[in-house]
C-alpha cells in the first residue's frame, strides 16, 4: 500500500488534478466572459480550456523528464563528494 502512495504518484496525481481543474476554470472563465459582454468568443470553450491545461501539463512534464534523468547522476555525485570529504578529514 505504501508503493501506491509513493511521493512520485502524489505529484503525478496533484499534476493531473491541476489540468482538470484549470480546464473547468478557463471554460467557465470564457463562458462567464461571453455572457456578459453577450458575445460569442472567437473559439470553442473546450479549446480554452485545452489551451491552459497545456500550459500546466507540459513545463510539469518537462521537469519531470529533467528530473528523471538528471537526479541520480546529480545525487550519485553529491554523495561521492560528501563521502570524500568526510573521509579526508582527520577524525
Amino acid at each position: 500500500m505504501s508503493d501506491f502512495l509513493s511521493p512520485n504518484f502524489l505529484v503525478f496525481a496533484a499534476t493531473i488534478v491541476a489540468a482538470f481543474l484549470s480546464f473547468y476554470l478557463a471554460t467557465g472563465r470564457v463562458r462567464k466572459q461571453a455572457i456578459a459582454s453577450q458575445t460569442k468568443s472567437h473559439s470553442l470553450n473546450q479549446y480554452y480550456g485545452f489551451y491552459v491545461s497545456l500550459w500546466v501539463l507540459v513545463p510539469a512534464i518537462l521537469l519531470a523528464l529533467i528530473w528523471m534523468f538528471a537526479a541520480d547522476p546529480m545525487l550519485t555525485s553529491a554523495a561521492k563528494a560528501r563521502m570524500e570529504c568526510r573521509l579526508s578529514e582527520p577524525t
